[in-house]
């Protein structure tokens, strides 16, 4: 027979474990790091369904204030996109990486993150496509956002660039 106290109780031990993880993880920063991980894979995705769309607007829309002042901006992301169609570029493989991060008191007041994004023309050669983006920037907020996007190659190094 069953104690009908033993629920309640194994209730309060798993509330009371999982409330002291998250304390845990919060003095820790992994909740900063968690919301990197996420904010990374988010605009990963982001960033390659817009250039594969040909949505520049919304391309455009990722990157920094300090960036988007740049009248001529807009005309490079769109010729990052034609570029994209033109060669009928396919992704065979996406990473995103800590660009660097600095810290005051436990928290993050820089983040970067770099994305790579390996691509292949329909005629065979190899392309990265890197981007980098200042996810926090406490004490200069209007580079928040994309800064930089680039179409490298080894042979050729840069093909085109947003910066």
């Amino acid at each position: 027979m069953r104690h009908p106290a033993l629920p309640v109780a194994l209730l309060k031990k798993a509330v009371t474990g999982a409330v002291l993880f998250a304390v845990i993880l919060s003095v820790t920063g992994c909740f900063d790091t968690i919301g990197i991980y996420s904010h990374g894979s988010n605009t990963l995705k982001k960033i390659i369904k817009y250039i594969d769309e040909n949505d520049t607007e919304a391309l455009y829309d990722l990157f920094s204030e300090d960036k988007k002042s740049d009248k001529s901006l807009k005309e490079r992301l769109n010729a990052v996109c034609d570029f994209w169609d033109e060669k009928g570029m396919t992704v065979k493989k996406k990473r995103h990486t800590s660009g660097g991060g600095a810290y005051d008191h436990g928290k993050y007041t820089y983040y970067e993150t770099r994305y790579y994004i390996d691509v292949e023309s329909s005629d065979g050669k190899k392309y990265e496509i890197y981007v980098s983006d200042d996810y926090i920037n406490k004490n200069e907020p209007e580079k928040v956002g994309i800064n930089i996007i680039e179409i490298r190659t080894e042979d050729e190094g840069i093909v085109l660039s947003s910066y």
